[in-house]
């Protein structure tokens, strides 16, 4: 499974993850049904969800998708280190009916609160639940008022409305559903548009996901769709659609309102409404008189009919489109195919290594010498370098990486790996002034971090030239013994 989180995150990404693995930085993991929910401390903690079938994430950090945190919450999942949701469950539909009745009334005798997360069970009458009626209604009321108000909608206020959805989906009207909406969209700027400025992270589908949910149950008519799909017009944030994805869920119950809705979706989302409804020959007509760009109607077309959109992106020369579309689909062999005929851009360079890798063509080492040297991608040149232990390539790689680690600690990991292949493979020596340099540069940082990356690459110094090794390991105990971690870890090497 590694190698699956290496190829989907990039191997960049992937070492943060594990660093921040090992770092314990992941303080919860939940897994339920085909997801993992989890709880990870970067500058703040970060809320990650994982899809265990295509292994992608989303998370609440600035880089929002398949990044770092989602890595180290995957990693928890593989080493056992998570709560399984799904065996609380699976215990709950065997435990009998007077225990689970039993176990709910201590909870409430606790804590009455709790009682309210059932309210859902009563029906929406105002006769057989008058207080929990009114209190919906007016808890609705309170949201309304505090985002025409200009009050601030923090992440916990957004997840708190979310719950107040779903729980209370009985009580709530398609009226009532419909105006949180409208002033969701036309209070945006109001409350602040779901934006946190300190992260730069975006939460709005805390609460459209469940409202789109709750409100598409309802029996809409299509006046009620019209009415809706207005706020296009006052959306000027994207917001409207998370509504739209809500809405294709269950199109086929207002297939009968696909001719009036034309007027009020562009033509994008009408096209993407028709292949929702299954009339795939029309959206197909729809998509070659578009005005839609080359890129958008690529995308279209593949949802529909392959070969239709292959015809279409190499008619119209998208092969880096065609080429993550293949990815998509594991078709390595044609990748591999495009990359002997174009020139693809570099932004592909990494999805054309490893569709090299998995298809194993008999030419192989030719067509990853071609990608080394024409792609920027280190992180490519990196393993290509060192796949093929090519000695002039890990010089380029180690020069590339010399710069980089002199400023920070990305690729450390690669680096240490370039390094002692040089030293050990080639007994290249022509290095290693500039590992001096390193490591005395990395002992000034004065940071535990820095002292270990200093004690790898003495490490490696030590395994190619003793003497080398021992006038550097002088210097340090000369000059650096008050620096007692960095101490502690050549002690640990049993070098001094």
């Amino acid at each position: 499974m590694e190698e699956i989180i290496q190829k989907k995150y990039g191997y960049t990404i992937y070492n943060r993850g594990v660093e921040y693995y090992k770092d314990k930085r992941v303080q919860q993991v939940l897994k339920f049904k085909n997801k993992l929910y989890g709880k990870v401390m970067g500058s703040i903690v970060y809320d990650v969800v994982v899809d265990l079938k295509s292994l992608e994430s989303r998370c609440s950090c600035p880089y929002g998708y398949n990044c770092k945190h989602g890595v180290a919450t995957i990693l928890c999942y593989m080493n056992n280190e998570y709560m399984d949701v799904d065996k609380i469950v699976d215990k709950l539909k065997k435990v009998d009916k007077e225990e689970l009745l039993d176990f709910i009334l201590k909870k409430i005798g606790h804590n009455p609160e709790f009682a309210l997360i059932f309210a859902g069970l009563l029906n929406n009458s105002n006769e057989s639940s008058p207080y929990i009626y009114k209190q919906v209604k007016n808890k609705l009321l309170t949201y309304i008022t505090i985002m025409k108000s200009g009050t601030y909608i923090d992440k916990n206020i957004a997840k708190e409305i979310r719950n107040f959805l779903l729980e209370n989906k009985n009580f709530l009207s398609k009226e009532d559903l419909i105006k949180l909406l409208e002033v969701v969209i036309k209070e945006y700027d109001n409350y602040g548009g779901f934006y946190d400025d300190y992260t730069g992270y975006c939460y709005e589908e805390f609460v459209l996901e469940p409202l789109g949910e709750v409100l598409f149950d309802k029996d809409l008519e299509c006046d009620d769709l019209v009415r809706i799909f207005k706020l296009y017009n006052e959306d000027d944030y994207g917001l409207m659609e998370i509504i739209y994805d809500s809405f294709l869920k269950k199109a086929d119950k207002f297939s009968k309102c696909v001719n009036i809705l034309k007027d009020y979706l562009d033509e994008y989302d009408y096209i993407v409404l028709l292949k929702a409804l299954g009339k795939e020959d029309e959206a197909l007509d729809k998509i070659y008189k578009s005005k839609l760009g080359k890129r958008i109607k690529f995308n279209l077309l593949a949802e529909i009919d392959e070969n239709k959109a292959i015809d279409y992106g190499m008619k119209n020369r998208l092969y880096e489109d065609v080429v993550m579309y293949y990815y998509e689909k594991n078709y390595y062999d044609k990748i591999v195919e495009l990359f002997r005929k174009y020139e693809l851009d570099d932004k592909v360079s990494e999805i054309v290594y490893n569709s090299i890798i998995n298809s194993e063509p008999e030419d192989e080492e030719d067509l990853l010498t071609k990608l080394f040297f024409k792609t920027k991608n280190i992180m490519v040149k990196y393993n290509i370098a060192m796949k093929l232990n090519n000695k002039e390539m890990l010089l380029e790689v180690f020069n590339i990486l010399y710069e980089e680690i002199k400023s920070n600690y990305y690729h450390t990991y690669e680096f240490l790996n370039i390094v002692n292949k040089l030293l050990l493979d080639f007994n290249e020596k022509s290095i290693i002034n500039k590992l001096k340099d390193i490591i005395i540069e990395y002992v000034n940082m004065k940071t535990q971090r820095s002292y270990e990356i200093s004690v790898e690459i003495l490490d490696a110094i030590r395994k190619s030239d003793y003497e080398t090794f021992r006038g550097i390991l002088d210097y340090i105990k000369k000059e650096h013994y008050r620096k007692r971690n960095l101490i502690t870890l050549i002690n640990k090497k049993g070098w001094f």
